[in-house]
């Protein structure tokens, strides 16, 4: 009797092991620059930090007026955004808040646009012998501001960045860069040579805009072990530059989802879902325990 219990309870927790990997499967994602991606290339590790620091995930644009104090980090932007929307960011500036986008494709030029800001992402990958690794095409920047963003920086290991133009420059290259405009991390013929700015800022409506030309600075590779620079530094110092830092997830890559993740998304940013839910096991619950109790009369 005591071996058929013991089967059945090593039964039992193999199941619940299976299930569990099995669950852990569904809900990740191997979307770039994805929250949910565990992988090299995604953000779990950086959104993880912000959730633990008190941070907030945005699912809604019409929650930013409500903010003061507080930085807006934009990672790797992507869809439309409406003209509601982009009053949503504009209100937000108003509350002396920071907008941080980290964008390398150019996708954010059209909300910098409509909020006032002259800084533009332009497009295409810049190489530099400046580099912490025998690849040229994952040069450092460096600080060109006291800004505080910036405190315990002295480089920082960027990941095949754009550039960006306009606003205050606060991280450029080395003065050994170039446009890698044919992508071999060599530099050539006819490929534009110099210092080129990787992240710039800008004060605009009461608040502050800061640009930076590659969102996989925070993927979770660039904040492991062994990378050279200061990049996990900087990663720490957005979390705490402002009161409240925000992940804006409503038009970013970040919360791209595979699986069972969109509907766990939806569910973690539901409270009422999730109380429908938590009441339903307690009925169901109750009603196993009510039929155990009476057939334990019965007998």
């Amino acid at each position: 009797m005591v071996r058929i219990k013991f089967i059945r309870m090593a039964a039992a927790a193999i199941a619940l092991l299976a299930v569990s990997v099995l669950f852990l499967h569904l809900s990740t994602t191997d979307h770039e620059f994805s929250r949910y991606n565990i992988g090299w290339n995604g953000t779990s590790v950086f959104a993880g930090n912000l959730e633990d620091a008190g941070g907030v995930i945005l699912h809604e644009t019409a929650d930013l007026p409500n903010y003061r104090d507080a930085v807006l980090l934009l990672i790797a932007p992507e869809g439309e955004i409406s003209d509601s929307e982009i009053g949503d960011y504009r209100a937000f500036l108003k509350g002396n808040n920071t907008i941080f986008i980290f964008d390398e494709s150019g996708a954010s030029n059209k909300l910098l646009k409509e909020i006032g800001s002259d800084i533009r992402v332009i497009p295409g990958k810049i190489a530099g012998f400046d580099s912490g690794y025998a690849d040229t095409r994952l040069p450092n920047g460096y600080p060109e501001s006291d800004h505080p963003l910036l405190e315990g920086v002295a480089s920082i290991a960027f990941n095949h960045p754009a550039q960006v133009m306009g606003g205050e420059v606060l991280v450029s290259s080395g003065i050994f860069s170039w446009y890698d405009l044919d992508g071999s991390g060599r530099m050539e013929a006819g490929e534009p040579s110099g210092r080129f700015v990787f992240i710039s800022s800008q004060p605009i409506g009461g608040g502050e805009v800061i640009v930076c030309a590659d969102p996989s600075i925070l993927i979770n590779t660039m904040l492991g072990r062994g990378v050279p620079g200061d990049g996990a530094i900087f990663a720490e110092n957005l979390l705490s530059y402002r009161n409240t830092a925000i992940l804006e997830s409503a038009h970013s890559a970040t919360a791209a989802t595979g699986g069972i993740g969109e509907a766990l998304a939806h569910l973690k940013a539901s409270p009422p879902l999730q109380a429908g839910i938590m009441g339903a096991c307690l009925l169901v619950a109750g009603i196993a325990w009510r039929r155990r109790v009476c057939s334990g009369c019965q007998s």
